[in-house]
């Protein structure tokens, strides 16, 4: 399963050092590159921890097959 993350269940997750929940629960994570500039901004609290755990995971905007992927899977 793709899972596509934004920034306030990351931001929640990292808050409660709960990041792994997302790895564990699914094959695949896809974190917008939009999303990882909101949250990766320096001085953001647990940017750092976000900014570690999001590496593979950001896509650049316009990936059709990952949005095509996305729609199939809902």
């Amino acid at each position: 399963m793709l899972i596509i993350c934004d920034s306030s269940l990351l931001i929640a997750l990292a808050k409660c050092d709960k990041l792994d929940i997302i790895d564990r629960l699914f094959e695949e994570v896809s974190i917008p590159v939009q999303v990882y500039r909101e949250f990766s901004v320096s001085g953001k609290p647990e940017s750092a921890k976000m900014i570690t755990w999001a590496q593979g995971k950001i896509d650049e905007p316009g990936d059709a097959a990952l949005l095509m992927n996305a729609r199939e899977e809902e």
